[in-house]
């Protein structure tokens, strides 16, 4: 395979050597490589649709962070919180007040975003 290790002290070699060049870029580049986190936006909005669906009503807040902390337990509920949010701030959502009581119902831009 490719015995070539990236080391930043070293100069590339010179372009006309195609296989060390490319043997060098291909180590670059697995150097550089970083783990990204995955996109948290994309793992809890759906299941968040999901519970809104099931309650045509609407959802307490509270209730919403909880079944989707049960559903999704490796995300943290700071993350939950932003994308509740981020969804509230795109139209997706929208909060409304029921008896003092925080309720989460389908927002104006709900149809173009929940399929």
């Amino acid at each position: 395979m490719n015995s070539t290790k990236y080391n930043p002290n070293k100069q590339a070699p010179l372009w006309s050597d195609k296989k060390a060049w490319s043997a060098w870029f291909k180590s670059f580049v697995e150097y550089h490589k970083k783990n990204k986190r995955p996109n948290s936006y994309n793992i809890i909005s759906p299941v968040i649709i999901e519970l809104i669906k099931e309650n045509e009503k609407g959802i307490k807040y509270n209730l919403l962070f909880k079944s989707v902390k049960q559903k999704l337990t490796t995300v943290s509920t700071n993350s939950i919180s932003i994308v509740i949010k981020k969804m509230i701030k795109l139209g997706i959502l929208e909060k409304i007040l029921r008896k003092g009581i925080r309720h989460l119902i389908k927002g104006h831009y709900w149809n173009s975003h929940a399929r």
